[in-house]
């Protein structure tokens, strides 16, 4: 998430069904914006530019018909809602217990000519993963020297993007490349460059143009097998003072199923438990919430978005 935002979140969430409908084509979105003509990429350019918020705020990102860009504001809610937030709280610590802004699941923009560079897929998830073209367990991926892992720069302290790319901290590592032009991105998990040479557990290639999901059964960059870039919190549209689609969220229990459109889920927790959230599941802020008038258009611009919009559990981690 890019770091120019901030935000204080409360945890007045409700679960809710969701469904999607057909798909459409067009360049109006679900929010009724003009999407203007396509966007043009012309070289790799960096998610905390302008250039890159022009770009972002032309795409069409999935069809207005995808579960990202479904209204949930008026679906019913389940029947164990209230039970399942107070678990999801419960497995927090007491001073924890409040929606926390995840920063730095950072993106680049490419052309569609950018050239393709071996990748290897090593560890988990080889067989699970979106080769483009490569041989197992090698794929080609459009790849920028200026590629941003996960946690730079805000988090890296004074490393340089260069040695933040080869120094494997332990953690998760995701890495996100949008290509506009064909619609597609890469998304990679625990990826790591060792010279000239990279590498990641897991390669996910994602049609933006459709609402195709991964093999039922298969992880991604997400522990659902969730895309990450349609559900990031964006400067444009913050300053636009609406985000336009669900976000991405993470709890510190699932149980070991998935639901539309998850397709994969990592629990520690019986399947049979339901009063645990599944990956997949749709969370939305309340309607009765009032936002404060003193917050900061980007705050009030992602509780419009929770509201209308919700998150889905896509992880599993040490917060909410």
């Amino acid at each position: 998430m890019p770091t120019r935002m901030t935000s204080r979140l409360p945890a007045l969430l409700a679960l809710v069904f969701s469904f999607a409908r057909p798909a459409t084509g067009d360049r109006i979105n679900h929010e009724g914006r003009l999407l203007g003509p396509a966007p043009v990429v012309s070289n790799a350019t960096l998610f905390n530019t302008t250039n890159a918020d022009a770009i972002i705020s032309a795409m069409q990102i999935f069809p207005t018909t995808n579960p990202w860009n479904e209204d949930v504001s008026r679906r019913p809610l389940l029947m164990n809602s209230d039970a399942m937030i107070a678990q999801i709280n419960a497995d927090l610590p007491a001073a924890n217990r409040k929606l926390r802004l995840f920063q730095e699941m950072n993106f680049v923009l490419v052309p569609t000519n950018q050239p393709l560079v071996p990748i290897s897929f090593l560890g988990g998830y080889p067989a699970e993963s979106d080769l483009n073209g490569g041989a197992f367990p090698n794929g080609l991926y459009p790849i920028a020297t200026n590629l941003p892992i996960e946690g730079w720069p805000s988090q890296t302290g004074g490393l340089t993007l260069s040695q933040w790319q080869q120094t494997d901290d332990g953690g998760d590592r995701h890495s996100i490349t949008v290509q506009p032009g064909n619609g597609l991105i890469f998304e990679t998990w625990r990826t790591l460059r060792n010279g000239a040479n990279w590498s990641a557990t897991n390669g996910a290639i994602v049609n933006l143009t459709n609402n195709n999901l991964r093999p039922d059964t298969w992880t991604s960059g997400d522990a659902a097998g969730f895309p990450m870039f349609p559900a990031l919190v964006r400067y444009d549209e913050c300053q636009r003072g609406m985000v336009e689609h669900a976000c991405r969220l993470v709890v510190v229990k699932s149980r070991s199923q998935h639901i539309y459109p998850a397709t994969h889920h990592a629990g520690s927790v019986s399947g049979s438990q339901t009063n645990y959230p599944a990956m997949g599941q749709r969370l939305r802020l309340k309607a009765g919430y009032v936002i404060p008038a003193n917050w900061t258009k980007e705050e009030k611009a992602l509780l419009l978005g929770l509201k209308k919009y919700g998150a889905m559990v896509s992880d599993n981690s040490s917060s909410f």
